[in-house]
């Protein structure tokens, strides 16, 4: 057969047949695709991410982003709690970001024990992301533009730099790590080490802002704390 064949449902992911799960062969439907199409032509599964792979990237709307149901692997792979020096935070939503059969990386949200939800959206209130990564293979090669415009607005242009270039680093098994405290505001590390600091919690507003949308913060932190428990 001249040229590769995929199967189209949304052209951005491409995972080789062999790697596709024997489960999930029947539901797949391929299509011949033009020689050249490619630098090597191959046969294929196509598929788009969850749009929000990637809120992935620092800021709460990565864990925040519509996280996949509280299940065993994010529990597996999350600690239970967040922090040290006495200022302990706990574990209260978790999920996983997958695709099909592929696992790209399990998110949590930590506040403090005994908290409301709404302490998100308080300046006074500690509170973290943990994302752990699993498979970084089929991450976006940059942070996605709409998390990306929103830590425009409210970070120096030198720790969004830092940033960014530890998001195009991260590999397996990398933990990231997006920590608000009211006395030094937002610290984001990957593996326990300090990317970027920024003071002040507009960082935090700004991501949240991005991720309701159309919805209000108050909804979907209600939400959140419904559909996602952990």
């Amino acid at each position: 057969m001249q040229g590769s064949a995929e199967l189209h449902m949304n052209p951005l992911l491409v995972v080789p047949p062999d790697e596709v799960p024997d489960r999930w062969r029947s539901h797949l439907e391929w299509v011949d695709m033009p020689a050249g199409m490619g630098a090597t032509p191959r046969r294929g599964v196509v598929h788009r991410p969850a749009p929000a792979l990637l809120a992935m990237i620092l800021a709460f709307a990565l864990a925040l982003a519509q996280p996949a149901q509280a299940d065993s692997t994010a529990r597996a792979h999350l600690p239970s709690t967040f922090g040290g020096d006495g200022r302990i935070l706990q574990r209260v939503s978790c999920g996983t970001r997958d695709t099909l059969w592929i696992d790209h990386y399990v998110a949590g949200l930590y506040i403090p024990r005994g908290a409301n939800i709404g302490v998100v959206r308080d300046p006074a209130g500690a509170k973290a992301v943990v994302i752990r990564m699993i498979n970084t293979r089929y991450l976006p090669d940059s942070i996605p533009e709409k998390w990306l415009e929103a830590l425009q607005r409210e970070t120096p242009p030198e720790p969004l730099a830092r940033v960014r270039r530890a998001y195009r680093q991260l590999s397996d098994g990398d933990v990231m790590t997006i920590a608000y405290r009211p006395q030094t505001g937002v610290a984001i590390g990957v593996n326990g080490r300090r990317v970027a600091q920024v003071r002040g919690h507009a960082v935090i507003d700004a991501i949240l802002q991005a991720w309701a949308e159309e919805k209000t913060v108050a909804e979907k932190l209600q939400k959140l704390s419904i559909e996602h428990p952990c």
